[in-house]
């Protein structure tokens, strides 16, 4: 769930996936009036959690620009910047290259997407911005030491989702660019500005972008 919603264009989910209902594989129940089609809404814990990640995710869709965006990527490097719009990043930290694109063993990679580079107009013709998000799919069944993209200094990557946590949107700063990935699960992170000490001690967080 969390790799279709979290992907590009229109998530194509239907009513009841976020509670769990399989139709008992039927794609095509329209006529079948029992049980297979039927909602039961009798929800047991399992299910009550799993409605409330999809909120989450589908939260995360809604207040990350980068996630729906209007335009296709360029994935080139942005004139003068160095950084690309989006890149696909291998375990090792390295970006993916051919080799590693037609290579059988991945299983764990990826993808930075730049919030500042999505190139579209709000209804009021203000430029359309964003966190920078990375996203990590682990479909090994080990865990996967990854290595996170560089970012400004002043800045730490902060974990917004990882599925494989029971407490899954507990936010957390990473303190360095090595994260530990669970086997056959998902995490995305997005880009913070450190703490800045204010008035008697206090600490606030700045916004990246």
């Amino acid at each position: 769930m969390a790799t279709l919603l979290l992907s590009q264009g229109v998530p194509m989910i239907l009513g009841g996936d976020e509670l769990g209902r399989t139709q008992r594989g039927n794609n095509n129940a329209y006529c079948q009036d029992n049980e297979i089609s039927w909602y039961n809404w009798n929800l047991n814990p399992d299910q009550e959690d799993f409605c409330e990640f999809v909120s989450y995710v589908i939260h995360l869709l809604g207040t990350q620009p980068v996630l729906t965006r209007r335009r296709f990527f360029e994935g080139r490097a942005i004139r003068g910047q160095g950084v690309t719009d989006i890149a696909w990043i291998m375990a090792n930290g390295e970006e993916m290259d051919d080799a590693a694109w037609n290579s059988h063993f991945v299983r764990c990679f990826g993808v930075r997407l730049v919030g500042t580079e999505i190139h579209d107009v709000d209804d009021m013709g203000e430029p359309i911005t964003g966190d920078t998000l990375f996203l990590i799919f682990n479909a090994h069944h080990e865990r996967t030491r990854f290595i996170l993209p560089p970012h400004r200094e002043g800045q730490r990557w902060e974990r917004l989702l990882d599925t494989s946590l029971k407490i899954w949107n507990q936010p957390h700063r990473l303190r360095d660019h090595s994260y530990r990935m669970q086997g056959r699960s998902v995490a995305v992170f997005r880009v913070r500005e450190e703490e800045t000490k204010v008035q008697k001690g206090g600490y606030r967080w700045k916004p990246a972008f």
